[in-house]
């Protein structure tokens, strides 16, 4: 009997361990390989419309469980859309996508048709002077001019995509400047400059050779040879989105942006990036007639100068902020915000302040006319600085975060000033 036993549990045994040899086979066999797609390097992010470009050209990395190929997306293991004819598409402008697919493994690469891409001056003027469209920097560029710079068109619509270049300009004109004088509608743009503050690496950037820190010293009775040496003229619409626009020439009306409507209106919007000049105004409206619109909106970035925005209002002038950061870094006035005129007066100059940080300080009605000041509306925002008027002006605070009492110019009928911790906190009045 325990003979038996014996060989019964001798056979069962044998059974179990055939059966999960088995199932492990099975495992074995049915078991799928790792299989991954990766863009190879090469790829170019941006192609020029109308332009050959074999999909050969373009390859990927196959890899099966560890083991790698290098394969052109015209490689027949592989299944691709977005091709044409074995070409990469470029018929039109715009971001497109490029599928690849190998069993299980799927990539998408993405890529960008441009009217132009910028390689050199002659392929930098033309864009400016001549197209329209999407236009892409592929290398930093000198504007080669011993003059002035260059010219949008009027009508013209086009978008600069810095790319993380820089276009520079150095001028020894003994005249008014510009690298660039906006005619039409110029938006720019850098891919670099993720978080839209201006310190990505795409940069447009101009200084005079004269004046400079030290020209008073050298002859001081030389005139500012480079008088009003701008980074951008605007007398059309300009967007900025990203990148940085700077100035770095010393005095003498030098201003990354200025905003000019002496013969048509001049609009800017500032989404974001950095507009940066440290020895002078960083954007100023000049405000030169009481036909055309002056209008600067700001809606994020960073504004950031000697001194921030300058109204010049000799006509029409509007600003409008609602978001970014407007920051005077010059130590004595540190004025974030600051308006003047001469004769024509404030009848036509309109500020309205709904958002936004101000590091600095804030001043209206400067110059020699304050018998009608500006419409001023604050009604939110965040103040580090002092605001105040160098004239007489109603109340037109309701609303904000202020850090020195903006009680003067608060109707206290209707609102009231309350300090929570560092901050004085203007609100409707409550019953």
């Amino acid at each position: 009997m325990k003979k038996l036993m014996s060989i019964l549990v001798l056979t069962i045994s044998v059974i179990l361990l055939v059966g999960c040899r088995k199932v492990k086979d099975v495992t074995e066999d049915t078991k799928k390989p790792v299989i991954e797609l990766l863009l190879n390097e090469g790829h170019e992010a941006y192609y020029e419309l109308n332009s050959s470009v074999d999909a050969s050209s373009i390859t990927v990395k196959l890899k099966t469980n560890g083991t790698e190929q290098v394969l052109p997306l015209t490689d027949s293991k592989l299944t691709v859309t977005g091709l044409m004819d074995g070409k990469i598409d470029t018929t039109s402008v715009g971001e497109k996508t490029i599928t690849v697919k190998y069993d299980t493994a799927i990539l998408n690469i993405k890529y960008q048709v441009a009217n132009k891409l910028v390689r050199n001056f002659a392929d930098f003027k033309q864009a400016i002077e001549e197209l329209q469209g999407l236009i892409v920097l592929m290398n930093n560029i000198s504007v080669e001019t011993s003059e002035t710079g260059l010219t949008v068109p009027k009508d013209h619509v086009k978008t600069l995509e810095l790319n993380g270049h820089i276009v520079s300009f150095t001028t020894s004109y003994e005249g008014t400047t510009a690298l660039i004088t906006n005619l039409g509608t110029l938006i720019i743009q850098d891919n670099t400059d993720t978080n839209k503050d201006g310190f990505g690496k795409g940069v447009i950037t101009n200084k005079a050779l004269n004046p400079d820190d030290d020209w008073k010293d050298e002859d001081p009775n030389h005139p500012y040879p480079t008088y009003a040496n701008n980074t951008i003229t605007n007398k059309g619409t300009l967007i900025i989105e990203s990148g940085r626009i700077e100035n770095s020439t010393a005095g003498g009306a030098t201003y990354p942006i200025d905003n000019n409507s002496t013969t048509s209106d001049a609009i800017v919007y500032i989404k974001g990036g950095g507009i940066m000049q440290p020895k002078d105004a960083t954007i100023r409206l000049y405000a030169n007639s009481s036909q055309y619109k002056n209008e600067v909106h700001v809606l994020g970035g960073l504004i950031e100068g000697s001194r921030g925005i300058m109204i010049h209002a000799h006509g029409k002038a509007e600003l409008n902020v609602f978001d970014g950061t407007i920051r005077a870094t010059e130590p004595a006035y540190k004025l974030a915000l600051y308006s003047w005129t001469q004769n024509y007066g404030f009848k036509d100059t309109k500020i309205t302040i709904t958002g936004g940080t101000f590091d600095g300080n804030i001043f209206f009605t400067g110059g020699a006319n304050k018998a009608t000041p500006e419409t001023v509306s604050i009604t939110g925002g965040v103040f580090l600085g002092e605001v105040g008027t160098y004239g007489s002006m109603a109340p037109f605070i309701t609303g904000g975060k202020f850090k020195v009492n903006p009680g003067d110019f608060v109707d206290t009928t209707t609102h009231e000033v309350k300090q929570v911790e560092d901050y004085y906190i203007v609100s409707p009045k409550t019953e």
